[in-house]
């Protein structure tokens, strides 16, 4: 049950939830300003930053294959 949590909502740990509040306002900010293309893990840096793959690659990865 704790680990399905944790899962779906993240750590708990108050330092990361508070670099993520901070990183989602300052998106938010600069998109109300007129920024493009603004993405809240810009202003995360010690969170994991996504790989860009094809939608082949993600397939593969979301439901395996041979």
């Amino acid at each position: 049950m704790w680990r399905a949590f944790r899962q779906k909502r993240g750590s708990l740990f108050i330092g990361r939830r508070i670099e993520q509040a901070i990183g989602n306002l300052m998106a938010t900010y600069l998109s109300s300003k007129g920024a493009k293309d603004v993405k809240a893990q810009s202003f995360m840096p010690h969170e994991d930053q996504p790989q860009e793959m094809s939608l082949e690659e993600y397939m593969m990865q979301a439901y395996g294959g041979e």
